[in-house]
């Protein structure tokens, strides 16, 4: 009996401890094409054209002024009333108007 009990209890604190620190954040980098994506969109972009400028964003030749303004642009849409403080709800909705990345 105690040769099922032992390692038992190590799968159990295995699990607990990968549980706690597993990241629970998505990426930054999709959470900032996401809002660049819906920005875009809201200027009058088509879902296409605003998917393959979201694509430059982050790569090795970009401009690292745009990479910085999107990472802000998360965070200021984070504090809006229509997130509530959730970044998963922009990805969400960026996912449901076309954002493919």
């Amino acid at each position: 009996m105690l040769y099922f009990l032992i390692p038992l209890l190590a799968l159990i604190a295995y699990m607990a401890y990968r549980h706690k620190h597993r990241r629970h954040k998505t990426p930054e980098i999709a959470m900032a094409r996401s809002a660049e994506f819906l920005k875009l969109l809201e200027a009058g972009a088509s879902a296409e054209e605003a998917d393959e400028r979201v694509l430059q964003l982050f790569a090795e030749k970009s401009d690292p002024a745009k990479n910085k303004a999107a990472l802000a642009r998360v965070v200021e849409l984070t504090a809006t009333d229509k997130y509530e403080g959730e970044r998963l709800l922009i990805l969400k909705e960026a996912r449901a108007k076309g954002f493919t990345f």
